[in-house]
């Protein structure tokens, strides 16, 4: 499987799942080492490198992953589906125990 079907398949199952998420695309216009998927489920951050085969992490992106980690991010890498899947069920048994968010008005959006 190439890493662009792995990225495709993981956003189908986000949007399933009811989670917000982004894929970026390295650009000049987006820092080094930037996990391809951003996101966040039930209140909770997170961000996906997306692997497949033997590649691995390089050293930006694993420094990058770190960096989400100390913000208070999930970060993983996946090499498969089954990666984010146990990733979201994580997610939800610490939204079910009481963690995560709830949108709440903050006096700055449009009525």
């Amino acid at each position: 499987m190439s890493e662009k079907l792995l990225v495709t398949k993981i956003m189908k199952y986000l949007k399933s799942v009811g989670a917000k998420a982004v894929k970026f695309h390295g650009n000049r216009f987006v820092q080094a080492g930037t996990p391809d998927i951003l996101g966040c489920y039930k209140g909770f951050s997170f961000v996906i490198e997306c692997k497949v085969g033997k590649n691995k992490a390089t050293k930006i992106q694993n420094h990058q992953l770190k960096q989400w980690c100390l913000a208070g991010s999930v970060a993983i890498i996946a090499y498969d589906i089954e990666a984010v899947k146990s990733m979201i069920q994580n997610l939800e048994s610490r939204y079910q125990a009481g963690g995560g968010t709830e949108w709440k008005k903050t006096g700055m959006e449009k009525n």
